[in-house]
């Protein structure tokens, strides 16, 4: 049996609430942001959670998402995996630099996955709309997708830190 804090709970709705309206504000062009917001909040308020909470806010978040958002639920899939694969690395005390690269590397494939995903399954033609952004040249799509996952993995990084290092407990 899964036991629960209520603490834990109350975190969970804040984070589920704070991505929908997430995902309200920041549409089209700008829907990139949510890229660096949701991965950041999971973080920021269940950093100091075991695993089996962890993943319970991260089945709620994705059921949620599913059912009131569910243009974005392969987007959502893919947040709750980069908000883990930070917590991993610092527990695991991994080097900034080496966190960065992995980072960049694994949300450019969530990009991308996440693109032709949704395509796939709700017709969205992302993926056709960025071919023809980039002259159907595979190469620019893809240093598009390595830079955006830059971006996002270094404001990532550079606000995880500031967390860690202040000197009251975030959302505790």
């Amino acid at each position: 049996m899964i036991i629960i804090k209520t603490k834990t709970i109350t975190k969970g709705g804040m984070i589920i609430a704070l991505a929908f309206i997430s995902f309200t504000i920041f549409k089209g062009v700008t829907n990139i942001l949510n890229a660096f917001f949701i991965p950041f909040l999971i973080f920021a308020f269940l950093r100091d959670n075991d695993y089996k909470e962890i993943l319970l806010v991260y089945f709620a978040l994705i059921l949620s998402t599913l059912i009131l958002y569910r243009i974005q639920i392969f987007f959502i899939i893919g947040y709750c995996m980069i908000a883990f694969a930070i917590h991993i690395q610092k527990k695991k005390k991994i080097s900034n630099i080496r966190s960065i690269i992995l980072n960049t590397l694994f949300i450019s494939f969530i990009f991308w996955m996440g693109i032709i995903l949704t395509d796939t399954l709700f017709s969205t033609n992302i993926n056709q709309i960025m071919l023809r952004v980039t002259q159907n040249n595979i190469l620019k799509y893809i240093f598009i997708l390595i830079i955006e996952g830059l971006v996002i993995s270094l404001m990532l990084n550079f606000s995880i830190r500031k967390v860690l290092k202040s000197r009251f407990k975030f959302i505790n």
